[in-house]
This record gives C-alpha cells, structure tokens and sequence, in this order.
C-alpha cells in the first residue's frame, strides 16, 4: 500500500490529471452555466414586464 501511494507513476499522476480534467471540466462549464442562466432571466424578465 505505501509503495502505491508514494509512487510518482501511480499516485501523483492519476490524482493530477484528474484535478486538471476539473478545472476544465469547471471552466467550460461554468461560463455556459452562467450564460444559460442570464439567457433565461432576461427571457423570463422580457415576458414578465
């Protein structure tokens, strides 16, 4: 177990791109998360008023 956990191959690798595959993940998401969500309050603002 020690030795998986301290070996560069198996333990640092995996968990660094997984934290990279996050943050790509997070920056493509939450501009078109944020986009979406102006996008239907001005259309339910525009509707309302």
């Amino acid at each position: 177990m020690p030795d998986y956990e301290f070996s560069p191959a198996s333990g640092d690798r995996p968990r660094s791109w997984i934290s990279k595959q996050v943050l790509i993940v997070l920056g493509v998401c939450l501009p078109v998360i944020l986009a979406l969500a102006i996008w239907v309050g001005v259309l339910t603002w525009r509707q309302s008023s």
